[in-house]
């Protein structure tokens, strides 16, 4: 992906392909992804990749794959909302249908997240929800208590006017039927409302007010960036159940604190924080993409919010990619706008394909760290003692700003935890 302020062509996307043309003289990195089901029983199993050259004898590589003795759970428990914008889906695709909106949601469950949107202003389809609830849904936004997206690409927040009686009757007058509809099918309890996208005190009043209509009238926690501290008499006074802060802003005895009155602390990653703090946008060590499940683990965070999985607002980024005509070298621009220009992949974790979405090493790598996070919850619940667990963290990380960048580590620890949760399992 060439860009002005990339070193040249830049690792990210992967995309499935039949054949490559590499040219003499360069390399060719390939990503092989391997799939244990459920069930596999354990072992080591072999197998191998074969290269055929056009003009040079094949060659075999061997591959081994170890399983072990038991199986990661399909819903995890650590709760997510990560925004997959029905906008920037219609950029590309123009009008959605069913099987391309589910196409995407599916594939952003195989990576162990919620098919959600923060930023929506329309409430989700109940059979879209009924799915995705089958195949490890454990959290998902209502909507956005902002004015109409209409036919803007995104919207994250409106300004205090909009808050007047006629738009809170219009949003009870939308909520009520939606709100029943979820009760009737079971589905109340994954639901949530986000609202006031990193607003600033002035919109206190306004913030108590609204999601006091939330909890009061439809029993729905509450979820917010904006900048509430984590303290528990604060978040309840503004009707706050789940407060989620900058991860450099967290506070693991605060959030502690918080916990103990009935609320939640999350955390979140953006253009920020930076070093000495862990992110996943393309210029960061790619090992911290997966090292923050580690964190949201030891640190006892109640879940992980991002901004974007397909923030596609590049001007050059506007078409359906197919991975035989465009690949390997995209012609796509991971470059932050605004006033961050050096950093990139901020918002981007998902390519458009004609059927589908195309993942990328960062989002593959978020996916192994929430499995790790399942090692973790499943050593915890076999040991009966969380804290174990969190001694188990401490080869990887024992801070929000002290931890491995070495993979050997990471890797070596993971297969502790691996056989140690197969011995416990043996008692």
């Amino acid at each position: 992906m060439p860009d002005d302020a990339l070193p040249g062509w830049w690792p990210d996307p992967l995309l499935p392909v039949s054949q490559l043309d590499v040219p003499g003289g360069v390399s060719q990195s390939l990503w092989f992804t391997v799939h244990a089901p459920p069930k596999t029983p354990a072992g080591e199993y072999t197998g191998e990749i074969k290269v055929v050259p056009s003009n040079a004898p094949s060659l075999q590589v061997p591959v081994t794959a170890t399983v072990y003795g038991f199986d990661v759970p399909t819903q995890p428990h650590v709760k997510t909302a990560f925004a997959l914008m029905d906008g920037y889906l219609e950029k590309i695709h123009g009008k959605l249908t069913p099987e391309l909106r589910r196409a995407y949601g599916d594939y952003v469950l195989q990576h162990r997240l919620n098919p959600d949107d923060i930023s929506r202003t329309d409430p989700p389809d109940l059979d879209d929800l009924a799915h995705y609830d089958s195949r490890g849904l454990n959290a998902f936004n209502v909507l956005n208590m902002v004015e109409p997206r209409g036919k803007r690409t995104w919207v994250c927040w409106s300004p205090l006017k909009v808050y007047t009686p006629e738009f809170k009757a219009d949003l009870v007058k939308r909520l009520d039927p939606y709100v029943a509809e979820l009760k009737r099918r079971g589905l109340a309890g994954k639901a949530y409302v986000y609202t006031f996208d990193e607003r600033e005190k002035d919109f206190w009043p306004v913030m108590k007010e609204y999601f006091g209509l939330v909890k009061e009238r439809y029993g729905i926690p509450t979820l917010t960036t904006a900048k509430v501290p984590q303290d528990p008499q604060v978040m309840k006074d503004m009707n706050v159940d789940w407060n989620c802060p900058l991860s450099s802003v967290y506070r693991l005895d605060q959030a502690e604190a918080c916990r103990k009155a009935g609320l939640q602390v999350w955390a979140y990653v953006c253009l920020g924080p930076r070093w000495p703090y862990a992110n996943w946008l393309a210029d960061d060590p790619l090992i911290e993409a997966r090292v923050i499940w580690w964190q949201v683990y030891h640190q006892k965070m109640d879940g992980f919010l991002y901004w974007g999985l397909n923030i596609w607002g590049r001007a050059n980024n506007d078409h359906i990619i197919d991975p035989e005509r465009d690949g390997p070298r995209l012609r796509w621009s991971i470059t932050s706008g605004g006033t961050h220009p050096w950093l990139h992949g901020d918002g981007e974790l998902l390519y458009p394909g004609k059927d589908g979405p195309f993942g990328c090493i960062r989002l593959a790598n978020i996916r192994d760290g929430i499995e790790d996070y399942e090692y973790l919850w499943l050593l915890a619940k076999l040991e009966g003692d969380v804290e174990k667990a969190r001694a188990a963290c401490l080869p990887v990380t024992s801070d929000l700003k002290l931890f491995t960048r070495d993979p050997a580590v990471l890797y070596a620890q993971r297969e502790a935890i691996a056989r140690r949760i197969e011995q416990l399992l043996k008692r």
